[in-house]
C-alpha cells in the first residue's frame, strides 16, 4: 500500500451486541444491530508522527507484536512494512477483533489502500468466521465497485465448498446470481459434479465471463481439453464467447508458430462453424501482433488481392502502418479500383498522425474520388493535431462543394481540441448546414470547459444562430452540469426549454434525489406541461428507490399517465426482480400497454434466468397477450436454449408474428452457424413471402470465413 492519510474514528468500539449479530445467519440482524450499516463521516489525521527506518526493525523483531490499530500499520515508512504489519495483526486477531479492523480499513480514504486492507482483512476473518465476513462484505460500508462480497464467497468455497453453498442458498434476487458466479470462480479445475450442484441449488448458469476465465487458463494447459469444454456448453453465446477468450490466449503462441499450427488447433473441433469462429479470432488477434507476417501468408497463399479478406488486409496493413509506413504505402498502391480507395483511406488516416507531409502528398496523387472523401477524412484527422496544416490543404481543393465539406469537417475536429481557436475558422464556412454543425461541435465543446467564453461567443452571434448554440450549450451541459443546463432555460425558445425541463428533472432524480427533481418540477405547476415534468422525476426515482417511487404511485389518479409511469417502473426494476415488475405491470389499464410492458420485462427475463421466464410464459393463458411476450422473447431465449426457443415460437398462434419472430430469430444466428439459419427458415411453417425474402438476405450476407 502506498502512504496515505487515514480518516477513520477510533473512538467507537465494535460493542458484544454488533459481534453477536456478526455471527449470527441472519445478516439483516447485523446491519441492525452494527455499525456496518452505515457510513459516518471521516476524520482527517493530520497530526500522527511515522515511525522510523530503524524503529521499524525493532518491531519486525518483536513480530509487530505493539501494532494494535489500522492508524499504527500505515504510520510505517514503506508499504512492505505496511503490509507485514498488517498481515501480522490479521493473523493473531480474533474474529470480533478483526470485524473492528476492517471498520477502521474500510474509512482509509484512498480506494486503493482501503480495498487492499480491507481484502487482507476480509481473508482472515473468512478463515474463523465465513458468514460474518459474507456479512460485512455486503454491508453498506463496503459498497462500491471493488468486489469485496465475490472475493470472500471464493475464499469459503475453498475451505468449505458444500458449507458456503449451503449458505449461498439463503440468499435471493440479483444477489443470489452474484454469488452463484462467485462459487464458479471458486473452482480450480472444471468440475461437473460442483457445477451442477451450483445449478440445482441456486439455479444459475455460469456467466460468459466465468466461462471465458475457465477457457483461458483451460487453454494454457491443454488446447484439447479447452476444446471438450467449450463444445460441452449448450447455448450459442456461450460457446462463441468461450471461443473469442481461447482465441485471444493462444494468439501470441500460433503468431509464432504460424498458420499450420492455428489450423492444427481448429482441426481439433468437432464443430466446423466453431473452428471457423476460432480461426477468423485468431487472424484478427494475430494481425495486432504481427501483420507483416499475415500479411505476407495471404500473399502467398494468393489472397491478398481477393475481395472478400479485403477487411482482414486492411486491417493488417493498418497495423503495419505504425511499424513501417513505406511498406504500408506500397502494399496499398498495388491495389486498383474500389480496393485500393477504401485501403488509402484506412491506411492514411492513421499515416497522417505519423508523417503528415509525406501522407498528403501520397493521397492527393492518388485520391481520384469524384468527392475526394479519402482526402477530406485525411484532414479531418489531420485537424485534430494541426487544424492550421490541414485548413491549408482544404484550400489547395478545387472542387468547392468538397473544400467546404472538408473545412466543415476540420472545424469540427479542431473544436475538440481547441473551441475558441475553431471558431475563429467559421468565416471560412460557405454552406449554411456546414457552419450549423460547426457550430453545435464549438458549442458542445466550449460549453463543458469554460462556460463564461462560451456564453460571451454566443452573444456575438446572429439572432438565429445564438438561440441554436445556447439549445446546443444546455443539452450538452446536462450530462456534465445540471445546474449550469436550468441557468440556460431562460434564453431558450419554448419547445425547446419543454424539452429540456423535461430531461433535467430526469437527470435530477436519477443523480441527486427524487425531491430536488420535484423541487424543480414544482416551478412549472399550473402550466402545461406540469404534469409530463412530474412523470420524469417519478420514473427517475425508479432507478435508485422502485419502492418509494410505487408509493407515489398510489397517490396519482389513474388514467393514462399513470399507466405511462407504472409501465415505465416495471421496466427499470424489470432486471432486477422480474417478479416484482410483473406484478406491478398488472396495474396497467390499458390492454396494449400493458402487454407491450410486459413483454419487454419478460425479453429481459429470459437473458438472465429462461427457465423461470420459460415457465411464467407457460402459465400465460393462450391469447393476443401471450402471442405478443412469446414473440418478442423467443429470440432472447434462443442464445440460451434453442430449443426452447423453438417451443415458444410453434406456440405462437397469430401467424404474422410467428413468422416474424422466427424470421429475426434467423438473422441473429446466421452469422455464427448460416446452415442452421437458412434451415430454420425452410422449414419453418411461415408465410412463403416472408421466407424468401429474409433467405434472399442470408444468402447475400453471408460469406465463408476460412483460413
Amino acid at each position: 500500500m502506498k502512504k496515505t492519510v487515514l480518516v477513520l474514528s477510533l473512538g467507537v468500539v465494535l460493542g458484544a451486541a454488533a459481534g453477536y449479530g456478526l455471527s449470527r445467519q441472519d445478516s439483516g440482524l447485523l446491519l441492525e444491530e452494527g455499525r456496518f450499516a452505515e457510513n459516518p463521516p471521516p476524520r482527517d489525521l493530520v497530526d500522527k508522527d511515522n515511525v522510523t527506518a530503524e524503529a521499524v526493525e525493532t518491531l519486525r523483531k518483536a513480530q509487530f507484536s505493539s501494532i494494535r490499530t489500522i492508524e499504527d500499520t500505515l504510520a510505517l515508512p514503506t508499504d512492505f512494512a505496511e503490509t507485514e504489519a498488517l498481515y501480522a495483526l490479521a493473523g493473531r486477531s480474533s474474529a470480533s477483533e478483526l470485524q473492528d479492523l476492517i471498520y477502521q480499513a474500510a474509512r482509509i480514504r484512498e480506494h486503493q489502500d482501503r480495498n487492499y486492507a480491507v481484502g487482507i482483512l476480509l481473508a482472515r476473518l473468512t478463515e474463523l468466521d465465513p458468514r460474518s465476513a459474507v456479512a460485512i462484505a455486503a454491508s453498506p460500508l463496503l459498497a462500491g465497485p471493488y468486489p469485496h462480497e465475490r472475493q470472500v464467497w471464493i475464499a469459503w468455497a475453498r475451505l468449505d465448498f458444500d458449507a458456503a453453498l449451503e449458505a449461498a442458498s439463503e440468499t435471493s434476487g440479483p444477489r443470489r446470481h452474484r454469488v452463484a458466479q462467485a462459487l464458479y470462480r471458486s473452482l480450480r479445475q472444471i468440475d461437473p459434479v460442483r457445477d451442477d450442484a451450483i445449478l440445482d441449488a441456486l439455479g444459475a448458469r455460469a456467466s460468459l465471463e466465468v466461462i471465458s476465465q475457465r477457457v483461458a487458463w483451460l487453454a494454457e494447459d491443454s488446447p484439447s481439453t479447452a476444446v471438450g469444454y467449450i463444445e460441452s456448453l449448450k447455448t450459442s453465446s456461450e460457446q462463441r464467447r468461450a471461443v473469442q477468450a481461447f482465441a485471444t490466449s493462444l494468439s501470441g503462441r500460433l503468431a509464432r508458430d504460424g498458420q499450420e499450427s492455428a489450423q492444427a488447433v481448429a482441426d481439433l473441433f468437432g464443430s466446423a462453424a466453431l473452428g471457423r469462429q476460432f480461426l477468423t479470432m485468431v487472424r484478427y488477434r494475430m494481425l495486432q501482433n504481427d501483420p507483416e507476417t499475415v500479411l505476407s501468408a495471404l500473399q502467398a497463399s494468393g489472397q491478398l488481392g481477393q475481395q472478400r479478406r479485403l477487411d482482414e488486409v486492411i486491417a493488417a496493413i493498418g497495423q503495419l502502418a505504425r511499424q513501417d509506413p513505406e511498406r504500408a504505402r506500397a502494399i496499398v498502391d498495388e491495389f486498383d479500383g474500389e480496393r485500393r480507395k477504401q485501403a488509402l483511406q484506412s491506411v492514411a488516416s492513421l499515416l497522417v498522425e505519423v508523417d503528415p507531409e509525406a501522407t498528403l502528398e501520397w493521397v492527393r496523387a492518388r485520391d481520384d474520388s469524384p468527392g475526394q472523401l479519402v482526402m477530406v477524412g485525411v484532414l479531418t484527422q489531420l485537424a485534430r493535431s494541426n487544424p492550421d496544416l490541414a485548413l491549408v490543404e482544404a484550400e489547395l481543393i478545387g472542387n468547392r462543394i468538397v473544400r467546404d465539406r472538408a473545412v466543415a469537417a476540420i472545424v469540427q475536429s479542431a473544436a475538440n481540441a481547441d473551441p475558441e481557436k475553431a471558431s475563429t475558422l467559421l468565416a471560412m464556412l460557405d454552406k449554411t448546414s456546414h457552419r450549423r454543425q460547426a457550430l453545435q461541435h464549438i458549442a458542445t465543446r466550449w460549453a463543458t470547459i469554460d462556460l463564461d467564453g462560451a456564453m460571451a461567443w454566443q452573444s456575438g452571434l446572429p439572432e438565429h444562430e445564438r438561440r441554436q448554440v445556447l439549445q446546443q450549450m444546455a443539452t450538452s451541459l446536462l450530462r456534465t452540469d445540471i445546474d449550469a443546463a436550468i441557468s440556460l432555460l431562460p434564453g431558450l425558445d419554448e419547445p425547446v426549454a419543454v424539452g429540456l425541463a423535461s430531461s433535467i428533472a430526469s437527470a435530477l432524480g436519477q443523480r441527486r434525489s427524487y425531491d430536488e427533481a420535484m423541487a424543480f418540477v414544482e416551478r412549472y405547476r399550473g402550466q402545461p406541461q406540469y404534469d409530463a415534468l412530474k412523470i420524469q422525476a417519478v420514473t427517475s426515482l425508479a432507478a435508485s428507490d422502485p419502492d418509494r417511487a410505487i408509493a407515489v404511485l398510489q397517490g396519482m389518479p389513474r388514467g393514462q399517465q399513470h399507466d405511462q409511469v407504472v409501465g415505465l417502473i416495471a421496466q427499470r426494476i424489470a432486471a432486477d426482480d422480474p417478479d416484482k415488475a410483473l406484478r406491478l405491470s398488472d396495474g396497467i389499464a390499458d390492454d396494449e400497454a400493458r402487454s407491450q410492458t410486459r413483454a419487454l420485462i419478460v425479453q429481459g427475463w429470459f437473458a438472465n434466468d429462461p427457465a423461470r421466464a420459460l415457465q411464467f410464459l407457460n402459465t400465460l393463458p393462450a391469447g393476443a397477450e401471450r402471442d405478443t411476450i412469446a414473440a418478442s422473447s423467443a429470440t432472447a431465449l434462443g442464445a440460451a436454449d434453442p430449443q426452447s426457443a423453438m417451443q415458444v415460437f410453434d406456440s405462437i398462434g397469430n401467424p404474422a408474428l410467428r413468422s416474424q419472430a422466427i424470421a429475426s430469430y434467423a438473422m441473429q444466428i446466421y452469422r455464427n452457424d448460416p446452415v442452421r439459419a437458412e434451415r430454420l427458415l425452410s422449414e419453418a411453417d411461415i408465410d412463403p413471402a416472408l421466407r424468401e425474402q429474409y433467405l434472399q438476405m442470408l444468402r447475400q450476407s453471408r460469406s465463408a470465413a476460412v483460413w
